[in-house]
């Protein structure tokens, strides 16, 4: 008898501690009826490609000569790694075809999306190199001059590690 009622006391105490938590929560919580949302501030220059990018049309055969020939430069070089091939030809394709780029890649592009997607390839082609130890003779110095020069012309910081 003493042991069932110890175990009913037992429970009362853990059903009394549970409404006590309740009360606790539900006076600590907002009675307002409306909970705050982060609002995230954009630059109107990127609320103008995320307007503008979808309706782009791809770059005329002026325009795109440039983006053609590093591409063919890219192709020509065994010495990335095919997920880099692949990433390289990427930033191309949105390059040449700005329509295509996913509205969340526009995002994270920011206020300069060329900009951004030659940086990213200079990264690509940086961090090539330097997988493959360095090498001065790799088809990758010449490309990482040409993007470097890009983005100069592009307002961005060049990457100051090949050799002249």
């Amino acid at each position: 008898m003493a042991q069932q009622q110890t175990n009913w006391l037992a429970i009362g105490l853990l059903m009394g501690a549970a409404a006590v938590f309740a009360l606790i929560a539900t006076a600590l919580a907002d009675t307002s009826g409306t909970a705050e949302r982060p609002v995230m501030t954009l630059e109107p220059a990127v609320i103008a490609n995320l307007t503008s990018l979808p309706q782009a049309t791809p770059l005329s055969t002026e325009e795109a000569g440039r983006w053609r020939a590093l591409q063919a430069a890219v192709e020509a070089c065994g010495d990335y790694s095919p997920e880099r091939q692949s990433q390289m030809q990427q930033h191309i394709a949105w390059i040449l075809h700005p329509a295509d780029i996913p509205t969340n890649v526009v995002l994270a592009l920011g206020n300069n999306p060329v900009g951004r997607l030659v940086y990213g390839m200079a990264s690509y082609t940086s961090i090539q190199w330097r997988l493959n130890d360095r090498n001065p003779d790799s088809c990758l110095v010449p490309i990482g001059h040409t993007l470097n020069t890009l983005l100069i012309a592009l307002g961005e910081q060049p990457f100051d590690i090949y050799p002249e």
